[in-house]
């Protein structure tokens, strides 16, 4: 059964909403603030990246996809690189915990739209 991303989305929301909830301390606050920053890149980032998509799939021809699969790993690569490096400088459980919950959110993401992309 797949669940639509959207239900998916709310969900995880919901979830690390209640994570932070459980954190009363000023790092609940932090957490908080930087969520929203990490969330106004990653929307950035996304727009951007569907934007392109768009331009992608109306200009690209069927057996460019392989291509186009090939140079969107090398960009997911390059991301979770750069993503990688921001989680090493912080070393808060709680932080990693989040990055790792967006950045596999990201890649499902991504290959669902890929391969909603292909069928």
């Amino acid at each position: 059964m797949h669940i639509p991303v959207a239900v998916q989305i709310k969900h995880w929301h919901h979830l690390m909403a209640v994570q932070i909830k459980r954190r009363h301390t000023p790092m609940a606050v932090q957490i908080k603030h930087w969520h929203h920053l990490m969330a106004v890149q990653i929307k950035r980032w996304h727009i951007l990246w569907l934007y392109k998509l768009n331009i992608d799939i109306v200009l690209m021809a069927v057996q460019n996809i392989k291509h186009w699969h090939h140079l969107m790993a090398v960009q997911i690569k390059h991301w979770h690189h750069l993503m990688a490096v921001q989680i090493k400088r912080r070393h808060t459980p709680v932080a990693v915990q989040i990055n790792i919950g967006i950045i596999l959110w990201l890649y499902k993401l991504n290959v669902d739209i890929i391969y909603g992309c292909t069928n």
